[in-house]
C-alpha cells in the first residue's frame, strides 16, 4: 500500500493573559484588518452540552481566495466557505477549535485544529512570587489535494498561502488581547459597541446615499422631459 504525503502546518504561541480573556479575545477576532480575506462570519449554532460542561459554537467562515492561474484553469475556486466548530470547556479551561473547507474540497481540503489551554507561569527569579496565568496556543493544519501529478504543488502552495493567514491570524488575536489587557471587559465591551454604532452609521450613511442618488435620477429624468 502506498502512502499519501500531505502538507502539516504547525504553529504555537503563549499568550501571556489568562484563557478566558484570551477567549474572549478569539470570539471578537472578526472582522480585523489583518485577515481581509475573510469576507464574513455567520454563527450557525449555540448550544450548552450539560454531559462536559461545554459550550459549543459552529460557525460559517466566508473567504476571498486568490489562486493562481493554473490552479483555476483545473476548478479552483474565488471564493470558499469553511465550517468552524469551537468546543470551549471552562471546568478544563481549554477550547478546542476545529475547521475545514467545504468549498472545493474534492480538489483540496484544509482541516485545521487548534486548541487554547491554560497554562501556570511561575517567575524562576522568584520562586515567592504568584504563579501567573497564561494561555498555550497551539495550531496544526493538514493540507491535501486530490488531484492526480499536481497533489504536490498545490500543496505546497496552499502551505505557503495557509501560512501567510496563520501569521496575520495570531498578529490580529495579539493586537486584540493587547487592547483587552489594556482596558479590561467593560472597556473592551465599549470598544465593540462603539465599531458597532460605526458601522451601522455608515450603513444609514449609504442607504441615504443611496436614496439620495436615486431622486437625482428621478428629478433629472422629469427635468429632461420638460
Amino acid at each position: 500500500v502506498k502512502l499519501r504525503m500531505v502538507k502539516i502546518f504547525l504553529n504555537k504561541y503563549l499568550f501571556e493573559l489568562p484563557w478566558s480573556s484570551v477567549t474572549n479575545a478569539w470570539i471578537q477576532k472578526y472582522p480585523n484588518p489583518h485577515s481581509l480575506q475573510v469576507d464574513q462570519v455567520d454563527t450557525i449554532s449555540r448550544r450548552f452540552d450539560e454531559e462536559t460542561g461545554s459550550f459549543i459554537i459552529r460557525r460559517l467562515i466566508s473567504a476571498s481566495l486568490k489562486p493562481p492561474i493554473w490552479m483555476e484553469a483545473i476548478g479552483f475556486p474565488s471564493h470558499a466557505y469553511i465550517l468552524e466548530e469551537a468546543i470551549i470547556n471552562p471546568h478544563k479551561k481549554e477550547m478546542v477549535m476545529r475547521s475545514i473547507n467545504i468549498t472545493g474540497n474534492s480538489l483540496l481540503e484544509i482541516e485545521e485544529i487548534c486548541t487554547y489551554s491554560e497554562d501556570i507561569k511561575q517567575d524562576k527569579d522568584n520562586r515567592d512570587s504568584k504563579p501567573k496565568a497564561a494561555t498555550v496556543y497551539n495550531q496544526k493544519a493538514i493540507i491535501e489535494s486530490g488531484v492526480p501529478l499536481l497533489n504536490s504543488p498545490i500543496e505546497t502552495y496552499a502551505h505557503k498561502i495557509h501560512s501567510g493567514h496563520a501569521e496575520n491570524g495570531l498578529t490580529a488575536m495579539k493586537q486584540i488581547c493587547e487592547t483587552y489587557a489594556s482596558v479590561g471587559y467593560e472597556g473592551f465591551q465599549q470598544i465593540l459597541e462603539w465599531r458597532l454604532d460605526t458601522i451601522l452609521l455608515l450603513n444609514e450613511l449609504n442607504s441615504l446615499k443611496n436614496i439620495n442618488i436615486k431622486e437625482m435620477n428621478l428629478a433629472n429624468a422629469i427635468w429632461s422631459k420638460k
